[in-house]
């Protein structure tokens, strides 16, 4: 099945005898899908984000984290502080990533509509958002590490 042949009317609502009692326009599909994918990358990334914080405060040795020992010798404020950067890093990756499937989907629309030849754009485009990922998640990383050896200066 394609987006050309589906009918200009689709149903969205059905009663308990199973019949459609609303409708909408197919192109509602074209919005709904992008919204829908945001959605939920976001609520996945905010579950995340809150399993990082409950698993800081529960058992932070479970927590991925750089130089480990010396982050688990640190007070609990610090370590509270570098579960906050982690958290907000978290936050950001899902803007990107929910950015990066909404730049899909509009290639997936721009292919269906015939629009647009987005294909030209895609590659270059989704190796940026990766790379723009990977040096995101590599700056936290140097980030935490030096973050974590200020701290055991101070507290020694």
């Amino acid at each position: 099945m394609s987006y050309g042949s589906l009918p200009r009317r689709i149903p969205i609502h059905f009663n308990l005898a199973g019949q459609p009692d609303r409708f909408a326009r197919t192109s509602i599909l074209l919005w709904v899908t992008p919204l829908l994918i945001v959605m939920g990358f976001s609520f996945f990334f905010y579950l995340m984000s809150l399993g990082v914080r409950w698993v800081g405060r529960q058992n932070p040795g479970a927590l991925t984290i750089p130089l480990k020992p010396i982050f688990l010798k640190l007070p609990r404020e610090r370590q509270e502080i570098l579960v906050g950067m982690m958290e907000g890093h978290l936050a950001l990756q899902a803007i990107l990533i929910s950015c990066l499937f909404i730049f899909l989907q509009m290639a997936v629309l721009g292919v269906i509509l015939k629009s647009w030849s987005f294909h030209l754009l895609f590659l270059p485009a989704f190796t940026l958002w990766c790379v723009l990922i990977t040096v995101l998640t590599l700056s936290l990383y140097a980030r935490m590490k030096s973050v974590i050896e200020r701290f055991s200066r101070e507290t020694i």
